[in-house]
């Protein structure tokens, strides 16, 4: 079945929610692994590819071979979404305008995605028409994904600001070719209810109008059958936090909160499994979730509001999270190693890499203000 059908009906087929996989809220082993300073890499060290981070004009770029980091597309003031694609070549943006003085809430409308090329700064606009409502009425609520690195998934629950019903659509970005998506995921309460894998075969998805009320389950995508339900065994996602997919799509890392205690979670699709491994406070935000290239490793940033945070490793191969005592606030994986691009904040905003194997972080000399989004990998 080609995956773009995506005839779901999750609303109105029976759902069949297995309750059998192992389960455990113990946790994995936690060790304290702290790392040291920075220290200068050996001779022939390097890594490959084009760090990504968000800077005072755009994009910029950090490279090996660059003394400094170069720009790779200025900022666009107006877009209200954006979002880079699987290889973090490609960045989707909206254009948009303020198209309701008058009303209560803040409504927009979106004319334009725009699909930056990140590597030659080519840019390509797809013309849409879309009224977004970012006020308290929530009467329309967007998102937009990459299906993969050529085409994009654009969809919405309501209708325009000029009363026209919107559809749900899978654009090629380089071709303007679209078509039609039936998705069962109505009414959007928020931005969080449909979490699709990468190779959207699975799905963490919740039905329910309201979030506390919800039946999140893993979901499969092409038959609409219900795989797992979240919310009978580990608690519900936190509806702030997100759901992170691995590369392979077999596995995710999200955040559950169950009675008084707030887990980060992970799920395993092979083995039928879901799992609450770490435990963390209410305050706790896991920030910049990624996943290695392998999927072996999931980095996050453990930090609370308005403040920078830890960084903490998640072993799935042998079940630990180290605890680093890196202080930093985001992070990305590179595209071909497990090498980690950390953003310090030690006060040198200094560009770094860390390399869980050795358990050691070498400087690159490269400084920088902003924020790491992507690794690109260029070859």
């Amino acid at each position: 079945m080609q995956r773009f059908i995506l005839m779901l009906v999750l609303l109105s087929l029976p759902v069949v929610i297995s309750q059998s996989q192992e389960t455990s809220d113990t946790g994995w082993e936690i060790i304290e692994r702290c790392v040291g300073d920075p220290i200068t890499p050996p001779d022939g060290w390097t890594f490959d590819g084009t760090i990504l981070a968000t800077g005072w004009v755009g994009i910029h770029g950090i490279n090996a071979d660059w003394d400094t980091p170069r720009v790779q597309l200025f900022r666009d003031d107006w877009a209200l979404f954006q979002e880079l694609s699987p290889s973090d070549r490609w960045l989707a943006t909206t254009r948009s305008e303020f198209a309701c003085p008058q009303c209560f809430s803040r409504v927009w409308r979106i004319s334009e995605i725009r699909v930056f090329d990140t590597l030659n700064g080519d840019e390509y606009i797809i013309p849409i028409d879309v009224g977004y409502d970012y006020g308290i009425s929530y009467q329309t609520r967007i998102q937009m994904r990459w299906w993969d690195d050529d085409e994009i998934v654009f969809f919405t629950n309501g209708s325009s600001v000029y009363g026209r019903p919107i559809q749900s659509q899978r654009i090629n970005p380089f071709t303007n070719e679209r078509s039609i998506i039936e998705l069962p995921i109505y009414p959007l309460t928020n931005d969080f209810d449909f979490h699709p894998s990468l190779n959207w075969e699975l799905a963490v998805y919740n039905p329910i109008e309201l979030p506390e009320e919800g039946q999140w389950s893993v979901y499969n995508l092409e038959t609409g059958d219900g795989l797992l339900q979240l919310s009978s065994i580990v608690g519900s996602p936190h509806p702030t936090d997100v759901v992170a997919w691995s590369n392979a799509s077999s596995q995710f890392i999200t955040t559950t909160v169950s009675e008084n205690s707030k887990f980060i979670t992970y799920y395993n699709h092979l083995s039928e499994s879901i799992t609450n491994i770490y435990p963390i406070a209410f305050d706790d935000t896991p920030n910049h979730i990624e996943w290695s290239h392998d999927g072996r490793y999931v980095a996050f940033v453990k930090s609370k509001l308005f403040a920078g945070g830890e960084l903490i490793l998640i072993d799935t191969e042998h079940q630990i999270i180290y605890e680093t005592c890196i202080e930093t606030g985001s992070v990305h994986w590179s595209p071909v190693a497990n090498q980690l691009a950390l953003l310090s904040r030690n006060g040198q905003s200094s560009i770094e890499i860390y390399q869980p194997e050795a358990n050691v972080v070498y400087g690159t000399g490269i400084y920088h203000e902003g924020r790491i989004i992507g690794w690109r990998e260029d070859s």
